[in-house]
């Protein structure tokens, strides 16, 4: 019993001696604005060891915190820049967290690049060859910067381009800022062809295939043939390679009738004998 007695007397004793719940931390700073990774959050506060982190919209920064005469500081533990904007500061001790809002910017500007945005990213010249330019400047940590002396961060236009096929960089050495200008349908279609007797087929050739302002069509595109010989008709489709493309037939009929198609732009009509 008295063993008992000097236990629960010592679990008492020790309760005693547990530190009080800490009041909210006061932060020094009457302007809620920091710059960092200089500035420091200073705070008063009879208790000097606390967790930390501050809640930026992009994701949580951790902080180191450091004892001070009259309570403690808390900077960044990677001394590198932040996404500019508001921020939530959370100070936590065991179960008690408290919340202090405040805005984050940086204190130097770090590698700025300009970007050059085209919308749409690929045209065609069968339709309109205006694209919608949009120019901004970032900065190393995705925050937009002013352009130049002007207040604007976004600078709009309208571009005129040139009926050419090609891919295109709107920024020299930037690769992603590529845009593409498509051959649009062929201006004509013309066909030619002619019976091999070693092979024993029909051999029909469409080209050279240009769009009308004399660009050569894509490779892949298909082309449809259509030819009879009066009893039956056929169609099959060849993709265009070089700006050519080529039809053997096998010569099981005497003769046949051939067309072909783009869209709908029609070659001539010929015909082919044995």
């Amino acid at each position: 019993m008295k063993l008992g007695l000097f236990y629960s007397l010592l679990f008492i004793a020790l309760l005693g001696c547990e530190p009080l719940q800490p009041a909210k931390p006061v932060l020094v700073k009457s302007e809620p604005i920091f710059y960092l990774p200089a500035d420091t959050f200073l705070f008063r506060s009879s208790h000097t060891c606390w967790n930390a982190y501050l809640l930026s919209f992009t994701q949580p920064l951790p902080l180191a915190c450091k004892p001070v005469p009259e309570g403690f500081s808390l900077s960044l533990k990677h001394r590198h820049g932040v996404t500019e904007g508001p921020a939530i500061l959370v100070v936590q001790y065991k179960n008690s967290s408290y919340y202090y809002h405040v805005l984050i910017q940086n204190n130097s500007i770090v590698h700025p690049a300009s970007k050059d945005y085209r919308s749409p990213k690929t045209v065609n010249t069968d339709s309109s060859l205006q694209q919608q330019q949009i120019l901004h400047v970032i900065d190393e940590w995705r925050n937009l910067l002013p352009l130049g002396k002007q207040k604007r961060y976004f600078e709009e236009s309208i571009l005129s381009l040139e009926p050419k096929a090609g891919t295109f960089l709107a920024q020299k050495k930037i690769p992603l800022s590529a845009y593409y200008v498509q051959p649009g349908s062929p201006a004509s279609i013309f066909l030619k062809g002619k019976y091999l007797k070693k092979e024993n087929v029909f051999e029909v050739t469409a080209g050279p295939l240009q769009d009308k302002y004399g660009n050569q069509l894509a490779d892949g595109t298909m082309i449809r043939f259509l030819y009879t010989n009066n009893q039956f008709t056929s169609q099959t489709e060849v993709a265009i390679r070089n700006g050519m493309a080529i039809l053997k037939i096998p010569a099981i009929q005497q003769h046949y009738t051939i067309q072909a198609a783009i869209h709908t732009v029609n070659s001539n009509t010929i015909k082919l004998y044995k």
